[in-house]
């Protein structure tokens, strides 16, 4: 499935690394089986047909399950550049804006003695409010 955007992205890569870390032990899990089931068959012993079908049914879902995740594993590398660039790009940007609202917060006006108290908390207060919503961007951009 293909990705819009870095979150998707990210939350996609999580999703890969949890089932490929997982999937080679219902893997091993399935080929015990199979081994047993062959030889089962091999000493020609009765095997039920719900046994059969399960078998056959794990084998087929292994083998969608390899498919879908070679597919994401393809498809990761060339995301992975594309929203690296895009990071590359937007934290700059994040990084200029948190300096131009240091250097609001450091506008004479604050220190001055003559300035009204009052407007002076409100600007201050609307600098904290953007200073928030900075770095919350920021802790999404780290977490990708």
């Amino acid at each position: 499935m293909p990705v819009s955007g870095v979150e998707e992205f990210v939350q996609q890569d999580e999703f890969y690394k949890f089932t490929n870390d997982r999937f080679q032990d219902v893997r091993d899990r399935v080929d015990m089986f199979g081994q047993i089931y062959n030889k089962l068959k091999e000493f020609n012993m009765k095997i039920k047909k719900e046994d059969t079908d399960a078998f056959n049914e794990s084998l087929a879902s292994i083998s969608n399950l390899s498919q879908l995740i070679q597919n994401v594993e393809s498809t990761q590398e060339g995301n992975k550049e594309l929203f690296k660039k895009t990071l590359n790009d937007l934290v700059p940007k994040l990084d200029k804006e948190i300096t131009e609202i240091f250097e609001e917060a450091q506008h004479a006006q604050f220190l001055d003695g003559k300035s009204d108290l009052f407007e002076m908390i409100k600007v201050l207060e609307a600098l904290e409010v953007r200073f928030k919503e900075l770095e919350t961007r920021s802790m999404t951009y780290n977490k990708w």
